[in-house]
């Protein structure tokens, strides 16, 4: 994670996602960011839950 967060998109990137929400007539409660958080998105959408928390588990615990 740590990682992920030093070499992620910037605040550039979120800022430009911001400002083209706020001028829709019904935002989306959850917006994600970067394209491997849209990814994780959709595989929310369509696997299990407990599925999806064991690729993360395997994503994010390796030692």
């Amino acid at each position: 994670m740590a990682h992920d967060e030093q070499t992620g998109d910037g605040p550039e990137s979120v800022a430009r996602v911001i400002v083209a929400t706020l001028g829709k007539r019904n935002p989306p409660v959850r917006i994600a960011v970067g394209s491997s958080y849209k990814a994780l998105m959709q595989l929310k959408r369509f696997l299990p839950d407990r599925l999806v928390e064991f690729v993360m588990r395997r994503i994010y615990m390796k030692s």
